[in-house]
């Protein structure tokens, strides 16, 4: 059998199709096999994603806990990829009930954020779970800030801590 130009290059592209086809298809099958990435952290030492809460003057740092002494403080969480959805999960204890809202950095002006009342405390650690759309979340050098606002927090002889910080990215 004789192979010609013209065979040859039907056969080229007909490799060249399905080698595509096969990258594709493990692009998809990568995609739906991670489902997400998470961070977690629990204070007691630095982290290579999690940076926070800042800036210094206004947190803290205790054995494990992130004393929160004004407002508002700030962390900023690596995010590999346009991940729609992020899964917070703070734990806090506010033992003096102070008002506080914690969200995500917008789009847009120095000021936008989406912010989310967090639980009335007791002297006990809680857990809250928030769960943001990060459609509109502003990504910069692949991190998205978050924010911690409480107005009576520098007044209060009572401050907010926080010793248990999570996120879970998903597409």
């Amino acid at each position: 059998m004789k192979i010609t130009f013209e065979k040859f290059f039907l056969l080229f592209k007909i490799v060249i199709i399905a080698a595509m086809a096969l990258f594709f298809c493990f692009l998809v099958v990568k995609k739906l096999a991670i489902g997400g990435v998470g961070y977690e952290t629990e204070f007691n030492a630095p982290s290579k994603f999690i940076q926070g809460f800042y800036p210094e003057g206004r947190v803290e740092q205790l054995v494990g806990i992130q004393k929160i002494d004004n407002e508002p403080v700030y962390l900023e969480v690596y995010s590999p990829g346009k991940f729609s959805t992020a899964k917070v999960q703070l734990r806090y204890k506010n033992a003096a009930r102070l008002p506080a809202r914690f969200g995500v950095k917008l789009n847009g002006a120095d000021w936008a954020f989406y912010l989310v009342d967090l639980a009335g405390a007791s002297n006990d650690f809680v857990e809250q779970s928030f769960e943001f759309d990060l459609s509109m979340a502003e990504r910069k050098n692949n991190k998205i800030k978050f924010m911690l606002a409480s107005p009576l927090v520098g007044d209060s002889q009572e401050k907010i801590y926080i010793d248990k910080f999570s996120v879970e990215y998903v597409w």
